[in-house]
């Protein structure tokens, strides 16, 4: 090691591995490798912690509709519902970005199955118990 910059390409090496290692969990326990009460969530940026929530696709495509709807309602980044303005700016989000979302909307009986586990649950409660605020 010579420099600064060795040390910081070394520390994105390791972060890389991390993240694959992360992406990996996904085939043992069919669940979000990382959450916001995790050590590793502050470790990354936006758009790697994005990524390491989407499972492998093969994964994702073998999951039960009601598996990928309990994915849905448990996704970490939900909470961001309230940071939009507009309804339509967050399904968006979704859209571009959780592969969960994109394959819960696929299935034939994807909306459904979402439907039926959100008429379980108080939503508003939900979000007061697990994000502190209120639907708007």
């Amino acid at each position: 090691m010579n420099s600064y910059y060795d040390l910081c390409i070394l520390e994105c090496r390791e972060a890389i591995i991390e993240k694959e290692d992360l992406k990996e969990l996904w085939y043992d326990t069919h669940y979000y490798p990382m959450n916001p009460e995790s050590d590793e969530w502050m470790k990354y940026e936006f758009e790697d912690a994005l990524d390491i929530l989407n499972p492998p696709e093969e994964l994702l495509h073998s999951l039960a509709t009601e598996e990928v709807v309990k994915l849905m309602m448990d996704y970490p980044y939900l909470w961001l519902l309230t940071a939009f303005n507009e309804v339509n700016d967050f399904f968006d989000f979704l859209e571009n970005n959780c592969d969960i979302y994109n394959e819960l909307i696929s299935r034939n009986d994807g909306v459904s199955c979402l439907v039926k586990e959100y008429q379980k649950t108080d939503f508003d409660e939900f979000f007061w118990n697990t994000w502190g605020c209120d639907m708007v």
